[in-house]
């Protein structure tokens, strides 16, 4: 869309920029969460030590409003390093995502049951992709005085998703005990129903031996082993 030549870009550099915001997701995930949680199925108070301080409701809702101002910052680049710097900052606000969505799924679901939900959600990984390459052919056909179309796109993504941020802090409950949409009656049987998880609703204290046991799961370094080489073919996309 014009990005690389508007920006003057240079060599590696607009690989650099894509890997930049895989390093800062990396490294805000530490606090944050894992994705292998996505796949395992954690107990709930095996999530990373910011959503057991936090509620999930307004830690989600901050990150989403926080990404789509980083986004929206994507549109006002004006060479490589205004460029790097927004994308450092999508990549830090992008961590929260799936350890929150998992978290609060898990508040209302069995083991059992939870991947299949999971999955709901999940999908949208895939839509998004698909639905982000309608998006970008239909902002090249668009002109609007100066302003190129990939910093058009940018600017309204972003400012889409700090309403849904926005939206999301504002609807999500805390916890089942706190949804507006549940009866009292209905509050206690599913209480009942998801005590099979004994993970209880809330838990803020954390576990250094859930710690030992996430890093000798021989599971988790598989996992780990099919995101790297999965992710093989992105980078490749990339240096191309």
């Amino acid at each position: 869309m014009g990005l690389s030549k508007d920006l003057k870009l240079k060599g590696n550099e607009f690989s650099n920029i894509n890997t930049a915001f895989f390093i800062a997701f990396l490294i805000a995930e530490v606090a944050n969460g894992n994705h292998t949680q996505f796949f395992f199925q954690l107990h709930a108070d095996e999530i990373g030590y910011i959503l057991q301080k936090i509620a999930a409701r307004k830690w989600l809702g901050f990150n989403v409003v926080a990404w789509g101002i980083a986004t929206a910052c994507n549109g006002a680049a004006r060479n490589y390093h205004t460029l790097l710097v927004a994308r450092i900052f999508q990549g830090l606000f992008e961590a929260t995502t799936a350890p929150s969505l998992m978290l609060t799924s898990s508040q209302y679901y069995t083991r059992s049951e939870q991947a299949s939900r999971f999955s709901f959600w999940a999908c949208g990984i895939g839509a998004g992709q698909i639905l982000g390459g309608i998006l970008s052919f239909a902002f090249q056909q668009v002109e609007y005085g100066h302003l190129a179309p990939w910093r058009m796109m940018f600017v309204v993504l972003g400012s889409v998703t700090v309403a849904l941020g926005i939206a999301t802090g504002l609807a999500l409950p805390d916890s089942p005990m706190t949804a507006n949409f549940l009866s009292e009656e209905e509050k206690v049987a599913l209480l009942l129903h998801i005590s099979e998880n004994r993970t209880g609703v809330k838990n803020r204290r954390p576990k250094l031996s859930q710690v030992r046991e996430l890093f000798f799961d021989a599971q988790m370094w598989l996992m780990a082993t099919i995101c790297i080489l999965v992710s093989f073919a992105s980078f490749s996309q990339c240096m191309s």
